[in-house]
């Protein structure tokens, strides 16, 4: 976690390819939002393409921008995932 006056940035959050598809990323990220909720949005970044997209967009990240390599996440207000995002976490791009 990388605390800023406005948001909380989750860094560096990997599992090891044999751990993935289990469950144990979303305990995990459930883990850090429930110990470090507060009035601030969470936010990450994710290299695009990347199928942890749809793991964030699970648990209320939305896509706010991007560039030819990152995607920046923002933990929606609502919780709730907007039509186009789920698309978008559909198929990665290219």
């Amino acid at each position: 976690m990388r605390p800023e006056q406005d948001s909380q940035w989750i860094e560096h959050f990997y599992l090891a390819t044999e751990h993935q598809g289990h469950g144990l990323g979303g305990a995990v990220l459930e883990a850090i939002l429930s110990t470090h909720r507060d009035a601030r949005p969470f936010r990450l970044d994710v290299l695009r393409g990347s199928a942890a997209r749809r793991l964030y967009a699970r648990h209320g990240f939305v896509f706010e921008h991007g560039d030819a390599v990152d995607e920046f996440w923002v933990e929606a207000s609502t919780g709730s995932v907007p039509e186009e995002n789920e698309e978008k976490c559909a198929k990665p791009e290219s």
